[in-house]
């Protein structure tokens, strides 16, 4: 499967470019749903190629905790196919959750074909929920909910699927796993537990420490871009906005108020922290991984953690990419940088939309 110099990506992206995903609107019945964004009066299906009658988007699957008893903090996950020995782990970007991508449905039908299950998460950071939460919570997050699936579900390969901040988010959970490894021959369970944010009460004792249950096999980077370019590159009003959170941001992390909620919401319905901002729109955070203006030497140390099979993809569309030769230069840097450290990696511009349902998706 992760064999080949395009890693994760050679079935999935042959699956994005063909068959179901080409359709204009789509519908999968089943156990989850959400109402369809297009106000089209039918949909085509899948399965049976021809005209129904309206339904939301509907998937077919298990829903389930995965976060560690009896801290449980609600983690849920919802998986299609479980029979698949594999796992691919769709992480979507900001207000994403469940069925927060149109590709969702068809991709779980093109995955299953090639063993992989498709698993969509509902974080801490889901849906609105993003400005009170960090790239490093949701990787916490994110290996709880591979742990889950290997000693609970008995999952052979795990990819990661990072879809715009999902990007930033499977690079985050390479790092944080980096981290795990280091520290479990030193300190055993008590330092992965810290790491991964877990108490240390008696209670969590039975956390079995085995560092090959939060096990990556690669990672799809599909439109993993700057916020910090998006947002600064807007116009008008929208830009005026952003720059008045980030005035507020500034002064609050000026005080040590870095957990402080901004006066004004995020696209108008976000409640933010100064620190969740601040590594959204500013240089050499966080979250500022994908900037086309980021050196060498900054790109070397993201994917320092990196010892698995990458692929990139990008949608030459992409409303909020910089320009195509800025995005197309610097995904050429980011990956002359993996190579260098001898990482399999490659990756794909699609012409237009990677599918016609979006054009950042």
């Amino acid at each position: 499967m992760l064999q080949t110099n395009r890693a994760g990506g050679v079935f999935l992206l042959t699956c994005l470019l063909t068959g179901p995903l080409l359709c204009q609107s789509f519908c999968f019945r089943g156990l989850i749903s959400r109402p369809r964004r297009s106000s089209r009066p039918s949909v085509l299906s899948m399965s049976q190629g021809h005209e129904e009658e309206p339904l939301g988007l509907c998937m077919r699957g298990s829903l389930f905790h995965f976060d560690f008893r009896p801290f449980r903090k609600h983690l849920l996950g919802f998986v299609s196919n479980e029979e698949c020995p594999n796992a691919l782990v769709l992480v979507g970007g900001l207000t994403d959750g469940f069925l927060g991508l149109n590709y969702a449905a068809p991709l779980a039908e093109s995955a299953k074909g090639c063993g992989f299950s498709l698993v969509q998460t509902n974080l801490s950071s889901s849906w609105n929920q993003f400005g009170v939460c960090t790239l490093r919570s949701d990787a916490q997050e994110l290996l709880l909910l591979i742990r889950h699936l290997r000693r609970v579900r008995k999952v052979q390969k795990v990819v990661l699927l990072g879809h715009s901040t999902g990007s930033q988010d499977a690079l985050s959970v390479l790092k944080l796993l980096h981290e795990l490894k280091e520290v479990s021959g030193k300190g055993g369970a008590k330092a992965v537990k810290q790491l991964l944010g877990l108490p240390n009460e008696e209670q969590s004792d039975n956390f079995k420490v085995c560092i090959e249950d939060f096990g990556v096999n690669g990672v799809i980077l599909q439109a993993g871009l700057s916020d910090r370019e998006a947002m600064l590159g807007s116009e008008g009003a929208e830009k005026d906005g952003f720059l008045r959170l980030r005035d507020q941001a500034d002064k609050l992390m000026k005080e040590g108020k870095p957990d402080e909620l901004l006066p004004e919401r995020l696209y108008g319905a976000v409640p933010i922290t100064a620190y969740r901002f601040s590594s959204l729109i500013g240089r050499k955070t966080e979250d500022d991984l994908f900037s086309s203006d980021l050196e060498d030497d900054f790109l070397e140390e993201i994917v320092k953690p990196v010892d698995v099979p990458v692929f990139v993809c990008h949608g030459t569309a992409d409303e909020y990419a910089p320009s195509q030769e800025k995005l197309r230069e610097f995904t050429g840097r980011f990956l002359g940088v993996l190579k260098r450290k001898g990482i399999s990696c490659d990756s794909l511009f699609v012409e237009g939309q990677v599918i016609r349902l979006g054009a950042h998706e």
